[in-house]
């Protein structure tokens, strides 16, 4: 991997944008054209930029950021493991930081040139300027989760949603989602990767068996139910059983499911390639996997 050359411009728009004497307005549209809406008057932007509570907020991404290197090798080391995993693929020349008035549910954007994170949404789930978002929002507003998203994002682009509406291709999705930023982060901490805390890793993992007990006993695989995305697949605070464990349980749960039955195919067929792996169908991946969890 060390062999691997890359190189991208790590730019901190959000201290640029707060400095109005060295960076006007104007400066600003020209070199970064893409970050403004055309819709939106220069005056808005102005405004914007004098605003006391954006002030507030980009003091807190001034603390938390006070220091980017870590993070900026953070970001080379992705980008070696995405030219050695998929080397045909582009890595973003420029990652642009800005702060977003906390759109946590656009913290990353990911081009094939262009990555552009929203630094204040990685503060840090008990920073003051979160209190009203909910708390399972928030665990995934801490700074260890940025690279583990960014990574999510690319995965996203490289593969294709199943065409199948059953709830066991949408979790084998989830789960090369989750196999490749796991291929991509070897470094980084497996609860991180799955946006998880460690006490919800853990539980997830103690519980392998009987979640999958209980999408068996329930005819759950090939139900083409949309609820069953909400239950165990999106963002909440917990898994949806409907049963007493509903509150100590994980959330997306059946993103680990997918993930592990992937896992279970890759040690069942080792020399398929990536790419063969990636464009496997769904189904068909799970039926190959013979997956069986751990007793």
């Amino acid at each position: 991997m060390k062999q691997i050359d890359v190189s991208y411009e790590f730019i901190r728009f959000d201290e640029k944008f707060k400095d109005t004497i060295n960076y006007p307005l104007e400066v600003l549209q020209k070199r970064y054209p893409y970050l403004f809406h055309s819709s939106i008057s220069d005056s808005v932007w102005e405004a914007k930029r004098t605003d006391e509570l954006f002030d507030l907020v980009q003091q807190q991404v001034d603390r938390v950021f006070s220091e980017t290197e870590e993070l900026e090798n953070q970001f080379i080391d992705l980008f070696k493991h995405i030219k050695f995993y998929f080397p045909e693929r582009d890595i973003p020349r420029r990652v642009i930081g800005l702060t977003s008035e906390v759109d946590y549910q656009t913290k990353v954007v990911y081009l094939d040139t262009l990555a552009i994170i929203a630094l204040d949404c990685f503060l840090g789930g008990n920073n003051e300027i979160y209190s009203g978002i909910h708390n399972y929002e928030r665990n995934l507003m801490e700074r260890d989760y940025l690279i583990p998203t960014v990574a999510g994002e690319f995965a996203k682009r490289v593969i294709e949603y199943p065409n199948s509406r059953s709830f066991i291709s949408k979790m084998v999705y989830m789960g090369k989602i989750m196999y490749i930023v796991d291929l991509l982060l070897p470094d980084i901490q497996r609860e991180f990767k799955l946006g998880y805390t460690y006490e919800q890793f853990r539980w997830a993992v103690e519980y392998e068996r009987e979640v999958w007990r209980y999408f068996l006993e329930n005819e759950l695989l090939y139900s083409s139910d949309k609820a069953l995305s909400r239950r165990f697949l999106e963002n909440a605070p917990y898994s949806k059983f409907y049963l007493e464990i509903d509150q100590s349980s994980s959330p997306r749960i059946g993103v680990y499911m997918g993930y592990q039955i992937v896992k279970s195919y890759r040690s069942n067929f080792p020399s398929v390639t990536l790419a063969g792996l990636i464009r496997l169908d769904e189904e068909e991946l799970f039926i190959l996997s013979n997956y069986k969890p751990p007793r």
